[in-house]
């Protein structure tokens, strides 16, 4: 599976490494285990400074599903089903997988180069 939802910037630090830093926030914050409906996401977001539309809120969560790092069941409530969020890593976890995507990708894009590397490493 490929990492299509994050990106890879050096400058920054922590998820913001990986994730624009209102995407960021979610990780991080769902990461607390939290489980949560999008509506929740979205407050959550929009009330640490961020101006937000529930839109991208939802194409975030539901690219982070379709990535396998989030899962949901659907549940029954005013208006209709929602999906209620869940991560399927606990921050380690996350790193971990989010580690094993990006040296996975290099190793396929550039085999000797990253053979190299570590070799020189270790």
């Amino acid at each position: 599976m490929e990492v299509n939802v994050t990106k890879f910037d050096l400058e920054e630090n922590g998820m913001e490494t990986l994730f624009r830093p209102w995407q960021a926030g979610i990780v991080t914050w769902f990461l607390k285990g939290h489980s949560f409906i999008t509506r929740k996401a979205h407050e959550f977001i929009n009330g640490a400074g961020f101006n937000i539309s529930r839109a991208s809120t939802i194409n975030f969560l539901n690219s982070l599903v379709e990535e396998g790092l989030l899962r949901y069941h659907e549940e029954t409530g005013k208006g209709g089903y929602h999906r209620v969020y869940q991560s399927v890593y606990d921050v380690d976890g996350f790193v971990d997988e989010m580690v094993k995507r990006i040296t996975d990708k290099l190793q396929q894009t550039f085999p000797e180069i990253v053979v190299t590397v570590a070799r020189k490493k270790f």
